[in-house]
């Protein structure tokens, strides 16, 4: 059947709408080539958009609703769950720059648990809302430096623990990825013994170290895990 708009639909009817199998080509060069349900995507389906991107997966009530693969024109890859239309539910986003998050969506965003692997090496894994890092994670970065705390709107915000590559590490209190207000250093210190172990109240002001004081010092030789 061709329409008056120049699309063109090849397949199955009944009560003279689209049901079964079918295929319908756009004018504007689209192809959809799948199940029907009253004239509208209703099970398994395949759609090729003009503008290279494709999806595969399952349709609900014409929307793109179950589980399905979209390939975007630009080169990114979802394979996951959607709800009409929109990333929803668990689902795997594969960048092109080689990025990755794989967890939880909700309306097309992330949200809920969920790990992202930055083309750079960095790694999150943890809670998620609105496309950003909210509640608590683990930030682990190229270096080495490992963060394990709590964030807000993508920033370390509130308590955590940042340990460096070499077992120095810093606890306490965060605030616009910046420390904030009171913590505990631990060191290490080269002495006449060897390696001691030193520890440090610290208190800062927006990154700024204003007062600190050794609270204990290791007398015996230790190593750093």
């Amino acid at each position: 059947m061709t329409y008056a708009d120049g699309d063109v639909y090849e397949g199955e009817f009944q009560n003279n709408q689209n049901s079964g199998k079918g295929v319908y080509k756009y004018a504007n060069g689209d192809v959809y080539t799948g199940e029907y349900l009253a004239d509208v995507f209703h099970g398994e389906g395949n759609y090729k958009y003009a503008d290279g991107s494709e999806y595969t997966g399952q349709y609900k009530n014409g929307y793109m609703s179950g589980h399905g693969k979209y390939i975007y024109a630009q080169g990114d890859v979802y394979d996951g769950e959607w709800e009409s239309d929109m990333k929803h539910g668990a689902g795997t986003l594969v960048g092109k720059d080689g990025s990755k998050y794989e967890g939880d969506w909700r309306q097309n965003v992330k949200t809920g648990h969920g790990t992202m692997t930055h083309y750079n090496g960095e790694v999150y894994e943890g809670e998620w809302e609105n496309d950003r890092r909210n509640g608590k994670g683990n930030q682990t970065l190229p270096n080495g430096e490992v963060y394990e705390g709590e964030f807000k709107d993508d920033k370390r915000h509130g308590k955590g623990k940042c340990q460096q590559a070499d077992g120095d590490y810093y606890e306490g209190l965060y605030a616009n990825n910046k420390k904030h207000g009171k913590g505990l250093c631990t060191i290490t210190s080269q002495g006449k013994e060897g390696l001691r172990r030193v520890q440090r109240n610290e208190e800062w002001n927006n990154g700024e170290l204003i007062e600190d004081s050794i609270q204990y010092k290791e007398k015996k030789k230790c190593h750093i895990m």
